[in-house]
């Protein structure tokens, strides 16, 4: 008897949680500040991935769509957020987040 072929879409749904040392969370805004020509425009937490967990998964599940088929092996240790800017996305560490939020506050740019 032959192998059948196994067809499939999608990878499923699942549910990413959201870290509890997350700074941000998904729908959160902030201003990210460009260094070149002094300027800030608004960028938006997509999603935010806990230490271990693809960040292909925790975008699919946060914004309610189907899982990939495909992933990136999950090398980071920290949490991942996410973020859209200017129609990108960037994935950035928690460290970096909590750098520049420090940095913004000691400038008196938090609101």
């Amino acid at each position: 008897m032959a192998n059948p072929i196994l067809i499939v879409a999608n990878a499923g749904r699942g549910e990413t949680p959201i870290p509890s040392e997350a700074l941000l969370k998904p729908g959160d805004e902030l201003n990210i500040h460009n260094s070149e020509d002094a300027s800030q425009r608004p960028a938006k937490c997509i999603a935010v991935a806990p230490a271990g967990v693809p960040v292909e998964y925790a975008i699919a599940d946060q914004t309610g769509v189907a899982r990939p088929l495909m992933i990136t092996k999950p090398k980071h240790r920290e949490p991942i957020y996410v973020l859209e800017w200017e129609g990108r996305q960037f994935m950035v560490t928690h460290a970096k987040i909590r750098k520049g939020m420090d940095r913004a506050e000691k400038a008196g740019l938090n609101k």
